[in-house]
């Protein structure tokens, strides 16, 4: 039970400090382009009546899954963005589901869901009937859940004590088979005991991370959720080893400042503020077909403690890492890139619609490239 109010803490930490954003102009010698396909949500059709959309993945056929926390299910949809199925309902039966958080598909198709409440995975095959479940052998707040080449089942977690990690592995039989990644942010607190977990609830939001699988299932890549400067991308193998790290500098980025400004927020104590102040977090890694890397982040900005504006916009990396555009805008949250670049986003602050982009990637005109910051 202190495990489940930690969880509840940091879900409500991180709804409080929702980010509102500030963009530079992109620059680099790369261009995105995202391409408008269609949208899934309405109010007046139960089939798309959506609460909390927490992820959205797309099969090798292009069928999409929406997996909706609020309402604990998970429906299914064609490329062509028509209803094709529904399953999972609040409970502890066989598919039932309480305060999902995550989704993955294997190779398969079959639907993995990390069902938070109930402390375990449910997997369903490609048309949402329920196959089984796999009991976690210690409760944890899973932010992301992956299936490897070997069908091993990877687990992003928030942390809770110094000695837990961030990555859970199991086996796609449900053995535990590792678990490791313990570089916590450096603001975050490194507790022994619930008591410290609950005098520490300022620093709660530095145990957050961010995190996706490659779509060849060779590398994950991870970045904590509130950035250090400069925001540092580590690369692992599927193995859990360390292959590569990503420094992207934030220009004019203070974290010590912001540090002080997320204990105002968190305290409810925004009154205390005076002046302009940013706040930026990162809320997604996304891989593309070919292998680059897009972050996106939010910046939120306070004018006297008060919220004044948002945006959020892009980063992309290539695969070898090097910046390849920085700070290109764009107003949605993306949910997921499938191996296709398609673009799953929901409109920010609601996440209740589903828009679906095609991603355009291009090199600018060598007249129109600008330096990379």
């Amino acid at each position: 039970m202190k495990k489940r109010r930690s969880f509840i803490i940091i879900v409500f930490i991180v709804s409080f400090c929702a980010p509102v954003f500030c963009a530079p102009g992109d620059q680099g010698e790369y261009e995105l382009e995202f391409i408008l396909r269609g949208k899934i949500g309405s109010e007046i059709k139960k089939e798309e009546l959506f609460f909390d959309i927490a992820d959205v993945k797309a099969d090798n056929q292009g069928n999409i899954f929406i997996l909706d926390s609020r309402n604990n299910c998970v429906r299914k949809f064609s490329k062509e963005l028509n209803f094709l199925g529904e399953a999972g309902r609040e409970g502890q039966g066989p598919g039932d589901m309480n305060s999902p958080s995550a989704l993955a598909i294997d190779s398969k198709g079959n639907v993995f869901i990390a069902d938070n409440g109930n402390m375990r995975i449910n997997i369903l095959d490609n048309n949402l009937e329920y196959i089984k479940s796999i009991r976690l052998i210690k409760s944890v707040s899973i932010k992301k859940i992956f299936i490897d080449g070997k069908g091993n089942i990877w687990l992003l977690v928030a942390p809770m004590l110094k000695d837990e990690r961030y990555f859970h592995v199991y086996s796609s039989e449900g053995v535990f088979l590792k678990s490791f990644f313990n570089e916590f942010h450096p603001f975050a607190p490194k507790m022994n005991s619930a008591q410290e977990l609950r005098d520490n609830i300022n620093s709660l939001i530095y145990l957050g991370g961010q995190a996706v699988l490659s779509h060849d299932q060779s590398k994950i890549a991870f970045t904590y959720y509130v950035p250090w400067n400069p925001l540092i991308i580590y690369i692992f193998d599927t193995e859990g080893n360390l292959r590569q790290t990503i420094k992207r500098p934030i220009r004019g980025y203070d974290p010590e400042k912001q540090r002080k400004v997320i204990e105002n927020v968190v305290q409810k104590k925004t009154a205390n503020l005076r002046g302009t102040h940013v706040v930026s977090y990162t809320v997604g890694l996304h891989f593309t077909k070919d292998g680059n890397l897009v972050l996106q982040r939010y910046d939120q900005i306070y004018e006297d403690g008060k919220p004044a504006l948002y945006k959020t916009y892009v980063d992309l990396f290539s695969p070898g890492g090097e910046l390849l555009l920085s700070g290109k805008e764009f107003s949605d949250q993306i949910i997921s890139i499938d191996n296709n670049d398609n673009v799953y986003a929901c409109p920010y602050p609601e996440i209740n619609q589903l828009e679906v982009y095609s991603l355009i990637i291009k090199k600018k005109a060598a007249a129109n490239a600008s330096q990379g910051d």
